[in-house]
């Protein structure tokens, strides 16, 4: 009786172990295919280095694991609307970019305030503090951080009369990128006019005379070839922000092992890359820019210094509004970047 239970007993282990092999088999076989909302172009910019992203994802998977990249063009979504996607699964991955999303990552959004953050070490510092409360909230809206870089600073950009100081922009429609932006430009200090739209629109609308500026990082102004249409770049560093690929936990939680090593191994290199070659190419796109006949206008270190000064009441504001944990991480990145 006892060497019949024995028998029976091993065949169920061999039966569990064979199916457990086939499974893998299986698994190791099978191809998954993703897209990828990315916001911009696949040609250009960011979008050229996520296509690269996702084509280094295929090969070092031997082709196990597909994303494709699909932009606004060929889906029916908008930069702010990267988070509802990858939340609800109509993407696997998406594109976020921090400013559009101030109100979902109020902590996590506080690096990215106006002349917070002076240089691209300033913001990695500022991210390291920030981080925790981005990956908390990311898993409220069932996704999870792939890997993140730098959107390095942005600048103002514009046509006709050019600005010397931000009190020129009184009266100026400019348009911005994030909720904070808008208020500064609002602010009794400044009293300008905020205007909330894609990039992709920001050509009709100044040559239409719909807004005179717009925020945005040298680089993009480059690669998007803004010098058809922009006269001057005020190139004060006026904030930076954050850029993600995030994927849906549960479309990671079907991935074998295996492939989700790769997914991240992948996402480190691409990460390395984007935050040098981007840095370097934003400081190279000023330069470009004025070979290009954009008059690039210095801003005057002591007003700098100035408009700082007149921001800290508003960070401190801003802070407090979100409530004493906001507060608490404004300080520690104020102690930690020296402001």
């Amino acid at each position: 009786m006892k060497k019949k239970i024995t028998l029976i007993f091993t065949l169920v282990l061999m039966v569990i172990l064979v199916t457990t092999l086939i499974g893998q088999c299986e698994a190791k076989q099978k191809v998954y295919n993703w897209e990828f909302y990315v916001y911009g172009q696949l040609d250009q910019a960011d979008g050229a280095y996520l296509a690269k992203f996702a084509d280094n994802v295929k090969e070092s998977s031997e082709g196990r694991l597909v994303i494709t990249c699909r932009t606004s063009g060929e889906l029916p979504y908008k930069g702010q609307d990267a988070l509802r996607i990858v939340s609800d699964r109509s993407v696997e991955l998406s594109d976020m970019i921090m400013n559009f999303f101030a109100n979902d990552f109020k902590i996590g959004s506080i690096p990215t305030w106006p002349l917070l953050c002076s240089n691209n070490e300033d913001l990695f510092k500022a991210m390291e503090i920030v981080k925790p409360y981005i990956t908390k909230r990311l898993k409220d809206f069932n996704a999870e951080e792939i890997f993140w870089w730098v959107i390095p600073a942005q600048r103002f950009w514009g046509r006709g009369k050019p600005i010397h100081k931000l009190s020129d922009l009184k009266n100026v429609k400019v348009r911005t990128s994030s909720i904070q932006q808008q208020r500064f430009l609002r602010s009794e200090s400044i009293k300008g006019i905020p205007v909330a739209m894609p990039s992709t629109d920001v050509p009709t609308s100044m040559t239409r005379n719909l807004i005179q500026s717009a925020i945005t990082g040298a680089y993009w102004a480059n690669v998007s070839k803004w010098d058809e249409f922009i006269d001057w770049g005020y190139v004060i560093p006026f904030g930076f922000s954050s850029r993600f690929a995030l994927v849906n936990s549960e479309a990671l939680a079907e991935l074998p092992e295996d492939l989700k090593e790769i997914l991240f191994e992948e996402g480190r290199k691409m990460r390395a890359k984007m935050n040098e070659e981007i840095t370097l190419g934003d400081l190279g796109a000023i330069e470009e820019l004025r070979q290009k006949g954009v008059q690039i206008i210095e801003p005057d270190p002591d007003e700098i210094k100035r408009e700082r000064e007149i921001m800290k009441p508003l960070w401190l504001e801003w802070a407090k509004e979100i409530g004493p944990e906001g507060e608490e991480v404004l300080a520690k990145i104020m102690e930690a970047i020296g402001k």
